[in-house]
């Protein structure tokens, strides 16, 4: 039975590095790996690599002509895992391009397995970083289409979005470097304190995580902003994270009113709020670098609807100006007895 390693990235290089120098560490570890091509700044293909110590195996390119192009990388990489199982390959490591988000294609891969059409087991997820720009990857206001990195014209993610959905799926985190010690702070602020952080080329260890069992639901529930992990971090430097929390819900009109005193700045922020004029959804908040995005995420059902946001950062006065633009959108005693509220509620362009 074959065991898949599967390494994510926002950095090429340190994607590459760290890949790599797992499967070093792997006898009769083979790398797939997919560079996406572009035409004219879109999507248009990718080259399939496969690769070892002793030389690249495979080499082919495909176009992605029937579905999005991450959606055809996927596919792909699922369909190659299987092959390599089926040839007895002991070790596969896949290395997602950059800003591919794990999530979709261990999902994928991991149905495959269930329904006993692909003869492997999931291993680590690792998330690879660049420890050098850390602080301004996961808090700068940068969109992955200013650095070229983004996946397609729809693709209006910030770069600390990207990168902190890499973080918080990943069962690892690693670098090929050691950061200095206010991006190591950081990472330590946003990192779940469920994952292992490998950090420098000593620590990073292709056997541990071979051995590493993918825990899906784990790793789904780092996402859930339901269920976002408390951070019980030392604040020995700049990095600060606080939990805002309350039963009550948001305004509809003072959010609108304040949520760039709420979401703006160097910030990284999850959780989920709920709205009088909408009682009975779950609203997911995510914010990074001063862009935020609001949605529906599902039903309370029997859960008692909760606003509850994990916010970092790194600048002292937006600790202070974030709570008070928390509570001062919150409803009030006076307001929680309020059975009417009129629609709509002007929040219809992100909550439908």
């Amino acid at each position: 039975m074959s065991r898949v390693v599967t390494v994510a990235c926002l950095d090429d290089v340190a994607g590459q590095v760290v890949t790599d120098s797992l499967a070093l560490d792997l006898p009769g570890a083979v790398v797939l790996r997919h560079t996406l091509r572009f035409a004219d700044g879109v999507g248009g293909g990718f080259v399939r690599s496969l690769y070892g110590p002793w030389g690249l195996v495979e080499a082919a390119v495909a176009d992605a002509t029937s579905c999005c192009l991450t959606c055809a990388v996927r596919e792909d990489a699922v369909a190659t895992v299987t092959r390599l199982a089926d040839e007895g390959r002991p070790v596969i490591v896949v290395a997602l391009p950059p800003t591919v988000a794990p999530g979709a294609f261990v999902a994928h891969l991991a149905a495959e397995i269930e329904l006993g059409r692909c003869h492997a087991t999931l291993a680590a997820v690792v998330g690879a970083v660049e420890p050098t720009t850390l602080t301004a990857d996961l808090l700068g206001d940068d969109l992955l289409h200013e650095r070229g990195l983004a996946l397609g014209e729809s693709d209006r993610r910030s770069v600390g979005e990207a990168l902190s959905e890499i973080i918080d799926y990943a069962d690892v985190v690693a670098a090929g470097d050691l950061p200095e010690p206010a991006e190591l702070e950081l990472l330590r602020h946003v990192a779940s304190p469920s994952t292992r952080l490998w950090l420098g080329f000593g620590a990073l260890d292709g056997q541990a995580a071979l051995a590493l069992d993918h825990d899906l639901a784990e790793a789904r529930r780092r996402l859930d902003p339901l269920t976002v992990d408390g951070r019980h971090v030392d604040e020995t430097g700049q990095a600060w994270t606080i939990e805002l929390a309350s039963a009550r819900p948001f305004h509809p009109q003072r959010l609108l009113d304040q949520v760039e005193l709420l979401g703006g700045g160097r910030l990284l922020a999850r959780g989920c709020f709920w709205l009088p004029t909408r009682p009975g959804h779950v609203c997911a908040w995510s914010g990074a670098g001063g862009h935020v995005s609001i949605g529906v995420a599902g039903e309370w059902g029997e859960e008692p609807p909760r606003t509850r946001l994990l916010v970092t950062g790194v600048d002292p006065a937006d600790r202070d100006r974030v709570a008070r633009a928390f509570h001062d959108c919150l409803l009030t005693r006076h307001e929680t007895r309020q059975t009417h509220w009129p629609a709509p509620d002007g929040l219809e362009p992100w909550l439908g």
